[in-house]
């Protein structure tokens, strides 16, 4: 009986620790914005398909001054609303659109500033999009 009951302990043992391991894995238990930077970088990724939407709506990129005004004139009211969420990374901060001219053409990113909220140094998010495309 004793058997019995120490086997199921050490399975009940080892399902914990799977789970606390797939948690700390995965960045949300342990406290850290590993799970964020992921879900910042999830976030860069569905914003880059309203762009593109855009462009193909439109046969030209917005501008990195009215780029939220601009993509929101194509969206219908619910599309607006999800738009808009998509806005800020999950620090709070915002999600800045950067184009920059080159002889080979233009780059475009998206630009989270990561979890310090400072632009700029080595903890940034940046999502290249369309680079060196000219619709």
């Amino acid at each position: 009986m004793k058997t019995k009951h120490f086997c199921a302990l050490v399975l009940i043992v080892a399902v914990w620790i799977a789970i606390g391991y797939t948690l700390y894995d995965s960045g949300i238990y342990r406290g850290t914005n590993v799970g964020l930077v992921g879900a910042t970088t999830n976030k860069l990724s569905k914003l880059e398909s309203f762009f593109l939407f855009y462009v193909e709506s439109k046969h030209r990129w917005p501008t990195q001054d009215t780029w939220t005004s601009e993509i929101s004139s194509v969206l219908n009211s619910s599309e607006i609303k999800y738009f808009e969420s998509l806005q800020t990374d999950y620090w709070g901060s915002p999600i800045l659109y950067i184009s920059t001219n080159h002889v080979d053409g233009v780059s475009r990113v998206l630009h989270s500033s990561g979890p310090d909220r400072l632009f700029g140094d080595s903890d940034d998010i940046v999502w290249p999009m369309g680079s060196f495309l000219q619709p």
